[in-house]
């Protein structure tokens, strides 16, 4: 199993993690608003009762799709708070990485995002003055003359990953961007793990 492969099994099983633990709290809040709905239903169906029987049969219809719309929608935006939450952890424990693993990762995107022709690898101004000497030799040995990369001196205004240009063209390879990229894919795991 790759760097790569390591770090994305630990934010998965970190995510699976985080994400059981906040549907446990939204399954919780959602029993308790569901209990708050009933509790309010009965009493408002007391009152129609007195007023009138057709009334209250009306009332009480609109009550529960009314209580069953807000369930149904707490329960929806618990959901995507829960996947953005995780999709964010994602995304800080990438950027947290030490620094030979957060590279290692930095390697294996340059070598799956590079072209067969010679480009330029931008870094942050955090990154670049701990970027491993022999890093640009690396990507190129592994590119076996499959094109080249060489890394700017000039930091880019990015917060984590690259950027690798190719002329007038740029391959965002930034942490935000490839979340970004493949965000329906992501969402779609982390709602098979969450739900």
């Amino acid at each position: 199993m790759s760097g790569l492969d390591r770090i994305i099994k630990n934010i998965e099983d970190d995510a699976k993690a985080k994400c059981d633990s906040i549907l446990k709290e939204a399954q919780d809040k959602a029993a308790q608003i569901i209990e708050a709905a009933q509790a309010q239903a009965k009493q408002e169906s007391e009152t129609l009762l007195r007023e009138a029987e057709t009334k209250l049969a009306a009332q009480k219809s609109n009550a529960v799709s009314g209580a069953l719309l807000k369930q149904r929608n707490s329960l929806l935006q618990a959901k995507q708070e829960m996947m953005d939450e995780a999709m964010a952890q994602a995304k800080a424990a990438l950027d947290g990485l030490p620094a030979e693993e957060y590279f290692n990762a930095l390697f294996s995107l340059a070598l799956r995002y590079a072209q067969n022709k010679e480009g330029e690898m931008l870094l942050s101004a955090r990154d670049l003055p701990r970027l491993p000497e022999d890093f640009a030799q690396r990507v190129n040995r592994a590119l076996d003359g499959r094109g080249s990369i060489r890394v700017c001196p000039q930091p880019r205004a990015i917060k984590n990953g690259f950027v690798l240009v190719y002329g007038h063209m740029e391959e965002n390879c930034t942490f935000d961007a490839l979340f970004e990229a493949q965000e329906d894919a992501l969402r779609d795991k982390l709602q098979g793990i969450l739900f």
